[in-house]
């Protein structure tokens, strides 16, 4: 039987198209200046919570033309509170102290954090039908404290793990990846060292075909990218 799933990349950060439609629920963790929430709320015209507590950038992320994108100024960590964030000379890597101080950082401010279920419960959000994660390191911290219950009510997970920043938390990140596995997620590698990964909950049932479309995606998109550089190369 052929399969009609496909997977998608906005702002390298891949997650199955085919799942997402105007009524789904998105919530993009680390939003930045918002192209990741911008490109999916265009798209499928779908409402998009953006959680950015760098205020320069989240100040920077404009109106969707189609769907919504509801913007929060505040970061999703392991406890709630307000901590020590430290802005680096390049704003998309900042991150709280905890997960590795940023040497070069050009200030600390304070940021509001709160943890993803208290977020859910704020919102009032039954299931996400995508979440996406990059926040510099944090997401182990996260990822650690979520329960099982509120790990299954995400359909779909686009998941940038720091490992390459920060190297010893490889076993961490084998470790998470069991975890949802356990859980009935199926993983897939788009990156060479887990820079983005996308988890897919057993209860959208991809069948043999979808998983080996989706693994022929992500080796014929190598492909694309190896060509390209031998063409500039040349």
């Amino acid at each position: 039987m052929r399969s009609n799933v496909m997977t998608l990349s906005i702002a390298g950060h891949t997650f199955l198209p085919t799942y997402l439609r105007a009524t789904s629920v998105v919530v993009d963790l680390g939003a930045n200046s918002g192209e990741f929430s911008l490109g999916v709320a265009n798209r499928f015209g779908c409402q998009v919570h953006a959680l950015e507590p760098v205020p320069q950038l989240s100040s920077r992320i404009p109106h969707a033309e189609r769907g919504a994108v509801q913007i929060h100024s505040m970061a999703v960590h392991s406890t709630s509170g307000w901590f020590d964030f430290c802005i680096s000379g390049n704003p998309y890597a900042s991150s709280f102290p905890s997960v590795g101080h940023v040497p070069t950082a050009r200030e600390v401010i304070q940021v509001r954090a709160i943890t993803l279920e208290e977020f859910f419960l704020s919102q009032r959000i039954e299931s996400i039908d995508l979440l996406k994660m990059d926040i510099e390191g944090a997401e182990l911290d996260v990822l650690d404290v979520i329960s099982d219950s509120t790990l299954l009510r995400i359909k779909q997970m686009a998941v940038e793990f720091h490992q390459f920043r920060f190297p010893s938390t490889a076993l961490r990140v084998a470790t998470v990846k069991r975890r949802l596995r356990n859980l009935g997620f199926w993983d897939i590698d788009f990156s060479r060292i887990n820079g983005d990964v996308l988890f897919v909950n057993s209860a959208l049932s991809l069948g043999l075909a979808d998983r080996s479309r989706i693994v022929w995606d992500k080796y014929r998109r190598g492909l694309v990218r190896r060509v390209r550089r031998l063409g500039a190369l040349s």
